[in-house]
């Protein structure tokens, strides 16, 4: 198993690393967004590594996106004003992205 997985990322290693740095970057941002109260336009940072999964490694669209949209909700719970308003928003935000994109993944 190991040995799968260290010849995934030797062979892949170019996407790998674009991959955990634009989600590093989503991350980031989301934080400062929600630390500071900017609530509108930080969800859309997460497309971006999502896109690039996708494209790459379109068999591992669908657990990427669950696990980017887990991170996505547990920053907004836990760096999140606690307002019923952003809340509902933003899980809102996370089922978009769950549903669209693998949706998106199944039709592909």
């Amino acid at each position: 198993m190991e040995d799968m997985l260290r010849d995934f990322i030797k062979t892949n290693s170019l996407w790998v690393y674009i991959i955990i740095a634009t989600t590093f970057l989503a991350v980031l941002v989301a934080i400062f967004c929600l630390s500071h109260g900017f609530n509108d336009f930080f969800p859309y940072f997460f497309l971006v590594p999502m896109l690039l999964v996708i494209y790459a490694f379109p068999r591992k669209g669908v657990i990427s996106t669950v696990v980017m949209g887990w991170i996505y909700i547990i920053l907004v719970y836990v760096f999140g004003t606690f307002s019923v308003r952003v809340i509902a928003v933003h899980t809102a935000w996370f089922f978009y992205l769950y549903l669209s994109w693998n949706r998106a993944d199944v039709l592909c």
